[in-house]
């Protein structure tokens, strides 16, 4: 679904961050149910190579959490052109869907919905710029750490991500 999403041959996520994710201090971000808090993953050799590539300023990286039972309305990121999530902890009711209204005539429509098939602790860049929404519809909180850019369009940074090898985050 390169339209939406493409998972990234790249490491999985090292387990210092997946525990970092999941005892961070999270702060509320939007209401009702956003919530944040910052990553150490800036000081990977990989997020000061994405620096260089896509501008120092135009890079961040933050976990997320999504409450038991909560959704996240349908959005598209303002700001962020892409994002590349890792999933750190989830459940079998999390979703995430993209939609695209297919018109029907008569002002009509019916939306086309695909859904992210993350895959545990493996990085999945994202298109923020297709309507989303997330969706936990689960007794348990689910966990990513996403790191955006900015100013950069998912389709131009495509290639770059499926030409890229690397084998570890840290030298």
């Amino acid at each position: 679904m390169d339209k939406y999403f493409y998972h990234l041959d790249l490491p999985p996520l090292p387990n210092f961050f997946i525990n970092e994710g999941i005892t961070g201090d999270y702060a509320v971000t939007l209401r009702p149910n956003l919530y944040w808090c910052k990553s150490s993953f800036f000081t990977s050799d990989f997020f000061k190579l994405l620096q260089k590539e896509f501008g120092e300023e135009n890079c961040s990286v933050k976990y997320y959490v999504n409450p038991p039972n909560s959704y996240y309305d349908w959005h598209k990121d303002l700001k962020r052109g892409f994002g590349i999530n890792w999933v750190v902890k989830t459940n079998p009711h999390a979703l995430t869907l993209y939609r695209e209204p297919m018109p029907l005539g008569d002002e009509k429509f019916m939306y086309n919905i695909t859904e992210i098939d993350y895959r545990g602790f493996a990085p999945t860049i994202i298109n923020g710029k297709v309507e989303h929404c997330v969706i936990n519809n689960f007794n348990d909180t689910r966990y990513i750490m996403s790191l955006s850019v900015v100013g950069t369009p998912y389709e131009d940074a495509l290639p770059f991500f499926k030409n890229l090898k690397i084998d570890k985050y840290f030298n």
